[in-house]
């Protein structure tokens, strides 16, 4: 009688093919140092301070409130120094002109606390038109190249800057009716609003007020 042979099980048919970027991927996933799967959590803040609140309450309970308190006044002060808005009484702000919001911003600069008292100016109505808001702004390509011009001729440049550059504008014209509510932190007589005669941060108008301005140097 013959014997018939046995035939091995071909098992690499058997088997799921594996994929081998699958594999390095996850070879990849069991070496990774833990530096780079864990996210920073706390965010880095290169100032004189070493807080940076983000809104006026949380710098009110901070123990750092001495500096940005310091820093509101000096802001409001120079405001006011430079004619930025009279108050008038709500009653007085003409029918189908919004009122808009206004907030302090802070920021931890290495030259100490900062404060800007910003306008809402998304709730501005009417809508100012696009060619009261365009204004040219150098791009990062124009300005590499302007300064690569400078060093080749070995010419110095020269840079500063301005303090609340965009109140320094020229006024705002008389048919501007703009208005805002004073921001916490600011004191005010209860039952009005600011009129505003300067442009502030936030203003869509305050860019080409600034540029307008700097055209006639």
């Amino acid at each position: 009688m013959k014997k018939s042979a046995r035939v091995a099980p071909n098992t690499a048919a058997s088997e799921p093919r594996r994929n081998p970027s699958r594999t390095a991927n996850a070879h990849m996933a069991m070496t990774a140092s833990p530096l780079e799967e864990e996210p920073l959590t706390e965010p880095f803040i290169n100032g004189r301070v070493g807080y940076e609140p983000t809104n006026i309450r949380q710098a009110q309970k901070h123990m750092t409130w001495p500096l940005w308190k310091e820093a509101i006044d000096k802001e409001v002060t120079g405001l006011l120094k430079r004619g930025t808005w009279t108050a008038v009484r709500k009653e007085q702000v003409p029918e189908g002109v919004k009122i808009m919001g206004s907030q302090l911003i802070f920021k931890d600069k290495l030259t100490g606390a900062k404060a800007r008292l910003v306008v809402r100016g998304d709730q501005q109505f009417p809508k100012p038109t696009k060619a009261e808001t365009f204004s040219p702004t150098p791009s990062a390509t124009e300005f590499r190249v302007l300064v690569s011009l400078a060093t080749e001729r070995n010419q110095p440049m020269h840079s500063c800057d301005i303090s609340q550059a965009f109140t320094q504008s020229h006024p705002l014209i008389p048919g501007e009716e703009l208005y805002v509510y004073p921001p916490v932190g600011c004191s005010y007589v209860p039952g009005t609003v600011w009129k505003l005669k300067k442009p502030l941060y936030g203003l869509s108008i305050a860019p080409k007020a600034w540029f307008d301005t700097l055209r006639e140097f």
